[in-house]
């Protein structure tokens, strides 16, 4: 790397120089290589700007709604649930909605039949009433943990309804710090 100044009377001189950065000078046939000689055209312009500007609007959408889950939080719609009153102090707004539909859905809309006990595991058989469809859930009452057949809670991050049914019915009132992602 070459660096030049120029002093009172315009004349110019070499003010530093670190030989370890000094390069050959590019070739005609390399020039269009370097950065000062690309450019983009055409197709390619319009479609970084549009994606510019997808990704701006997109951010954009991102800081309104972190706005908006500071100004206010949710409303449960069953007021004294401590599962509810914990997701609403982590999650925001849509997905507190979201999880709040699941943990309705799990308490009021499945049904439950105990499979089997190993050890401190229980294994439980979950479905949605009027549906033949049933779920496995592995629910370990030291550590707490569960898991279910459906996957969504490793797919999508939040538990799922045959879990939420669960949980509550083992009087389970607070998430682990695992689940709340």
């Amino acid at each position: 790397m070459v660096r030049f100044k120029a002093d009172i009377n315009g004349k110019w001189w070499i003010n530093k120089l670190v030989e370890e950065n000094n390069h050959e000078l590019a070739s005609p046939k390399e020039r269009h290589l370097l950065r000062s000689h690309c450019s983009i055209h055409g197709k390619e312009a319009g479609f970084l700007q549009s994606m510019s500007k997808v990704g701006i609007s997109w951010r954009q959408a991102e800081v309104d709604k972190d706005f908006m889950c500071n100004q206010k939080s949710a409303t449960p719609t069953i007021q004294h649930s401590p599962l509810l009153n914990q997701a609403r102090e982590v999650y925001t707004i849509k997905i507190y909605n979201i999880f709040q539909k699941l943990l309705v859905n799990g308490a009021c809309g499945s049904r439950s039949n105990v499979i089997s006990t190993i050890a401190n595991t229980m294994i439980y058989s979950v479905g949605r009433f009027g549906d033949q469809k049933e779920y496995q859930v592995n629910f370990d009452s030291t550590s707490k943990d569960i898991k279910c057949t459906c996957k969504k809670f490793e797919t999508v991050g939040l538990l799922c309804s045959h879990a939420l049914r669960i949980l509550l019915m083992m009087n389970v009132m607070v998430l682990s710090d695992r689940y709340i992602v």
